[in-house]
């Protein structure tokens, strides 16, 4: 029932690949995959860094369009904007909802090669990569470029999106699900939000990557009013039971409802395996009490999304504020994604104490070696260049000798790091944790930036944030502390 072309053949063409390679070079040329997603990701200097309010805001692509994309080499597509020109069909000569035979619409030979483009180029691998980028409603910005890359170049994708409200989270989450499912990668995607923003996600989804996928809200499926729907001969709402709801391909439905003991059972013992499972606001999956000393168990969307985990080859979770209150809820959320064996809670939260003492020890500089290895081994080596920006005299072989030190397995050359050798081990392996390599996060300087560069017309305001208490009285607090206790308890 989806309103978007099917998981395309594996067959294809050379003029296809030819148009697509001239595209995706065009719009993605000064951009490479990051590998260890350095300049993409937080400082891992300390956690604290990850915490901030959240404002709302205007969309960051409100007040640009393709300002950023050279529209010379993209004239390829121009034809595309023209297709419902070609393509019209009035609703009064439709009324009864009739199905048109699409096979009997003639159209121009050019129009129907870049259709085909559209539906099999994306299976090319490296000419296709970016077809659904290119194909899309919206020009991305350079960071939301990134982003797809480190997605769609790591497939499956295990990743936490941790932009500042504005950046475009749904945008990049976006890109990924129409190139993945475009390019057959992902077949099976669910989306897991908040009830009062599935529609803002259908929306999204709709507007700018032509993907009408329905919301399930527990008894019916939704999908968007278009006039493709009448032209297909389908219908915007079908009610559908427990059994049935989650056959749809892509679907969007309330985290809130399906965190349910009685309708997680739906998604853990009953519906098939995901290719994509998303997680907006991934921040609610968390720990009970987790500001007391002695936090509790997992909540219930944390308990749906652990049990989940084997149920989805590719996991992204979205949310601003990935720690709010303690350490314990970022481990929490890397661990969905999945982390090395030594980093269990205490070594995370050891590695990270040590790395803020100005002289560790020579046990915990080896305690964090250790954890630097697992790292490297997960997720891969750290690179020279990346590396080199730490060490003071910038030399490339002082780099080197360190790296070694750092992954040799003997302790001894770890022991013989002295000074700033030393300062430029620790800073390293700060820089090379499951945080970096597992979350990408931006703030809203970088929108600050595009705008000091011409890239949007629209200045970004300044916020200045600041704590204000509030004294309670008796009465008030038992009712704070009991709607707090009731929070907790869900």
């Amino acid at each position: 029932m989806l309103n978007l072309p099917s998981p395309p053949r594996s067959t294809h063409n050379q003029k296809i690949e030819d148009i697509d390679n001239h595209l995706h070079q065009k719009l993605i040329h000064n951009h490479t995959p990051s590998q260890t997603g350095e300049e993409l990701n937080p400082s891992s200097q300390d956690l604290t860094h990850i915490h901030h309010n959240q404002h709302p805001n205007n969309h960051p692509h409100s007040d640009f369009t393709s300002d950023l994309t050279d529209n010379q080499n993209r004239e390829e597509l121009n034809n595309i904007n023209n297709i419902n020109n070609n393509l019209q069909i009035e609703e009064t000569e439709n009324n009864n909802n009739t199905p048109v035979d699409l096979q009997e619409v003639d159209l121009p030979e050019e129009i129907k090669h870049i259709w085909e483009m559209i539906k099999t180029g994306a299976t090319i691998s490296g000419a296709g990569d970016y077809i659904g980028m290119a194909t899309c409603a919206i020009t991305p910005y350079p960071h939301q470029i990134s982003a797809f890359q480190r997605f769609y170049f790591n497939w499956p994708p295990k990743l936490l999106i941790a932009d500042e409200v504005g950046l475009g989270k749904t945008i990049q989450a976006g890109l990924l699900i129409r190139q993945a499912w475009l390019a057959g990668k992902a077949k099976r995607i669910l989306i897991l939000a908040p009830k009062a923003v599935l529609t803002q996600w259908q929306i999204e989804l709709r507007e700018k990557f032509n993907l009408n996928i329905p919301i399930y809200d527990g008894k019916k499926l939704t999908w968007y009013n278009c006039p493709a729907l009448k032209v297909l001969g389908k219908p915007i709402i079908k009610t559908v039971n427990r059994e049935e709801w989650h056959q749809e391909p892509i679907v969007i439905t309330s985290s809130h409802l399906m965190r349910r003991i009685d309708r997680s059972k739906e998604l853990i013992n009953t519906a098939e395996p995901y290719d994509l499972i998303l997680l907006d606001e991934a921040h609610h999956a968390r720990r009970q009490g987790v500001s007391s000393n002695q936090p509790k168990g997992a909540n219930q969307l944390l308990n749906l999304m652990q049990r989940l985990k084997p149920k989805t080859q590719g996991l992204v979770l979205l949310t601003a504020t990935p720690m709010q209150v303690s350490p314990i809820e970022i481990w929490d959320l890397l661990n969905l994604l999945g982390l090395p064996q030594k980093w269990d809670l205490n070594n995370f939260k050891h590695f990270f104490d040590y790395a803020n003492i100005a002289n560790p020890s020579d046990s915990q500089l080896e305690f964090m070696a250790q954890l630097f290895q697992e790292v490297e081994k997960e997720f891969g080596e750290t690179s020279a260049e990346s590396a080199q920006k730490f060490v003071s005299s910038g030399s490339k072989l002082a780099t080197k000798k360190i790296l070694q030190a750092l992954r040799d397995k003997a302790t001894l050359p770890r022991k013989q790091l002295t000074g700033e050798k030393r300062r430029a081990a620790i800073s390293i392996m700060r820089r090379n944790t499951p945080v970096n390599r597992l979350i990408s996060r931006h703030t809203r300087e970088l929108l600050r930036h595009y705008y000091e560069t011409g890239k949007i017309s629209t200045r970004i305001a300044t916020r200045l944030v600041e704590d204000e208490f509030v004294s309670l009285t008796l009465e008030e607090r038992k009712v704070y502390e009991a709607v707090e206790d009731h929070w907790k308890a869900k």
